[in-house]
């Protein structure tokens, strides 16, 4: 059996608690954590340390010849002096116990936050105070130091180094990879939690799974960690400067990264902090694993690319650390505060013993600094999102059915809904702020402009080209696409209407067999006979990266640049269908993550909306949901099948009934969780609906 990160049993090595350090440890309660200061506090704390760095920073100025680019490591070295003259405009913030050699002529890039600058700062900073109460040798803390120094100075990317190594590119590579858009691999169909990366940079590769190459947005990126040459070359991997190969490591997997030769990007300056109570050589190792894991709350990924030094300690980053990662698979929290969900990690952590309570401090005390520097924390987006792509000429429509049941059906705290509009209407700009007052999202996107920028798309050719860019509006792990017409017609159950099962989270997608769409094939370059659209079945789930990897295999196939050149030359001909070509993919390239099933199957799949619906199947739901109005749907065969239903074609499921009933055992356990409040006001809903006694919204 192949795994996701390969290694032998005997590599294996539990991570230890080192016990050497100072008993001082805080006497506080991790369970009654301190809330972070108050604005007055946070502005002359602000105050007390811009001072300090005008004093004795020459970085620290309106003109600092290193921006916003800063580098990390601790004690001086002639490698030190190599790398600021390969990044000469990135400043280096060098952390040393004592002061460097005499005859070393430092560059101007470079500043030793030596000791006495130290001891300073720790008049001012807690931070700084609790770390310097630590060993002088404890390497982790001193990194610690340097990264709390360059986001100080306002860091807008930090690179993390060994002082020993070799850079073998100038900052020019380096700063290739903080453009908007990078060309890289990615790996459609992973399967498991574990990613090893190694194996995609060798010459000759036997890739457990195809890659796809393409161009894709760097904003969801967190850190970028460059391979180890050695490891590398002894795999015979040839180097080639211009083009150097870069991996993004699937969503929600762990592929562990050190210290040496890591680029974190701004969005994942919180998670630099190492922890001090863990052994130094496994500190690393542990950052990598918990920090990926938070990054997996906000949509961020990990990177990977070809070896950009020549490291001299080689740390092992690949072993896997079986009894962290499993407690962090497992581990979860309804926490929205991005600070809030990083404490109560840190707070298990340390009830289960992977690290000891000073560590715990110092991650309150690094919250708390970051926050009053003002640095921006990552908002946790919901794991679901509704998606309408719509124009105000729509809202009849959407008053007739999607704005009234998904107040009857839809937990509002698990999904986002959200609507997509045009941002050059005033009418659509308008809906949207009505929208916005009541509790939706709302997204403007600006025109497809071609024939060199004099013409749009027209209305449903914008709308269906708008489709397969999804991912641009939501940053969910799993995006549920719906027409403006469509109706939801009785409760969505976040596991059980989207996923195969509980233990098997392979998204459902329901087809027939049949060519209704005869364009779709020429447009994917390959023969399917699934139609998935004509069963009008909704919403249309996907995951997050589906939507980028069908436009880079898209643009691959036709041999063209961008997907956009690709949809001039089919938009036309209005014989394709969106969805089908979305999921037509998906089920090709995609097939660990999704589960096609079709009207023959005896099985069965759920849905619990559809496109152009019958009033009678939300007079069901509300039935079945919340027992209202029962007596409307008495005896209907409709009761027994409104789940399991194909339009447009017989279907062959065995059971039906049964099947019914152990979905809505699993929506009324959920439900029991609900607060009381929210399941009574959904129920109010349903009742107004089926008296007739149906408010519109956003019609003045």
């Amino acid at each position: 059996m192949n795994r996701s990160i390969s290694n032998e049993d005997n590599d294996f090595e539990e991570i230890s608690v080192v016990k050497n350090y100072p008993a001082r440890f805080p006497t506080i309660s991790p369970k009654n954590d301190q809330k972070l200061s108050n604005t007055e506090k946070n502005n002359d704390w602000l105050a007390e340390i811009q001072k300090f760095l005008k004093r004795i920073s020459p970085h620290f100025q309106t003109k600092s010849i290193c921006s916003n680019y800063w580098a990390v490591t601790v004690n001086m070295s002639d490698g030190v002096l190599k790398t600021a003259k390969q990044l000469p405009n990135w400043c280096i913030v060098v952390v040393v116990s004592h002061s460097p050699k005499h005859h070393m002529k430092i560059s101007e890039n470079i500043f030793i936050l030596n000791k006495t600058i130290q001891s300073e700062l720790a008049k001012i900073s807690l931070f700084y105070k609790e770390s310097l109460s630590l060993s002088d040798h404890l390497h982790t803390a001193q990194k610690n130091l340097g990264y709390l120094w360059a986001i100080y100075h306002n860091a807008k990317i930090i690179w993390d180094f060994d002082n020993i190594e070799e850079m073998l590119v100038n900052e020019t590579i380096l700063e290739l990879l903080l453009n908007d858009q990078i060309e890289s691999l990615t790996i459609p169909n992973h399967n498991g939690t574990f990613f090893n990366p190694h194996q995609y940079f060798i010459s000759k590769p036997n890739f457990l799974f195809p890659t796809l190459h393409g161009v894709w947005s760097s904003q969801n990126l967190g850190v970028i960690h460059s391979l180890d040459e050695t490891s590398l070359q002894s795999k015979k991997m040839s180097r080639n400067d211009k083009n150097h190969v870069k991996l993004i490591a699937p969503r929600r997997t762990f592929s562990p990264y050190d210290q040496q030769a890591t680029l974190h990007l701004q969005s994942a300056l919180w998670a630099l902090l190492l922890p001090v109570t863990i052994d130094q050589k496994r500190s690393h190792l542990f950052r990598s694993y918990v920090m990926q894991r938070l990054m997996w709350e906000v949509g961020l990924q990990t990177a990977f690319v070809d070896s950009y030094v020549v490291k001299k300690n080689r740390n092992h980053q690949n072993r896997i650390e079986r009894n962290l990662s499993q407690f962090l698979k497992e581990w979860s929290s309804k926490e929205r505060n991005f600070i809030e969900f990083m404490k109560q990690l840190f707070i298990s952590l340390s009830e289960h013993h992977f690290i000891e309570i000073f560590d715990l401090r110092l991650v309150q005390l690094w919250l708390e600094e970051l926050n009053q520097i003002g640095y921006q924390f990552p908002k946790i987006p919901h794991k679901y999102s509704l998606v309408i792509r719509t124009f105000s000429s729509h809202l009849t429509q959407l008053n007739r059915w999607y704005l009234l049941t998904i107040n009857m059906f839809v937990d509002r705290n698990v999904f986002d809904i959200l609507f997509i509009l045009d941002n050059e209407s005033t009418k659509d700009h308008q809906l949207g702020d009505c929208l916005t007052k009541h509790n939706y999202s709302v997204k403007y996107e600006s025109p497809f402009l071609f024939d060199n920028n004099q013409s749009t798309l027209p209305g449903y050719d914008r709308q269906q080209w708008s489709t397969f860019y999804m991912d641009r509006f939501t940053n969910s792990d799993y995006i549920g696409v719906i027409d403006a017409d469509a109706m939801i017609f009785t409760f969505m159950h976040p596991i059980f209407s989207i996923f195969t099962s509980k233990d098997d989270r392979r998204i459902v997608l329901k087809a027939i067999i049949g060519e209704n769409y005869h364009q779709d094939k020429m447009i994917l370059q390959f023969n399917s006979t699934l139609d998935f659209m004509w069963t009008n079945r909704m919403p249309m789930w996907y995951r997050y990266e589906t939507f980028q990897n069908l436009r880079n295999y898209i643009t691959s196939v036709w041999n063209e640049t961008h997907f956009d050149n690709v949809f001039l030359k089919f938009y036309e001909n209005q014989s394709y269908s969106q969805f089908n070509i979305l999921s037509n993919y998906a089920n090709r390239f995609e097939s660990n993550y999704y589960r096609v099933i079709l009207n023959t199957d005896s099985q069965g799949a759920v849905s619990v909306a559809s496109n152009r619906g019958w009033y009678i199947d939300i007079f069901v739901g509300c039935c079945q949901t919340f027992n209202v109005e029962c007596n409307k749907t008495l005896g209907l065969k409709r009761s027994e099948e409104h789940l399991l239903r194909f339009d447009n074609s017989d279907f062959l499921v065995v059971n039906a009934s049964e099947k019914t009933k152990r979905y809505y055992t699993h929506v009324y356990k959920y439900l029991e969780h609900l607060p009381s409040h929210v399941v009574s006001k959904m129920k109010q809903n349903c009742q107004l609906f089926v008296k007739k006694q149906r408010a519109q919204i956003c019609t003045s």
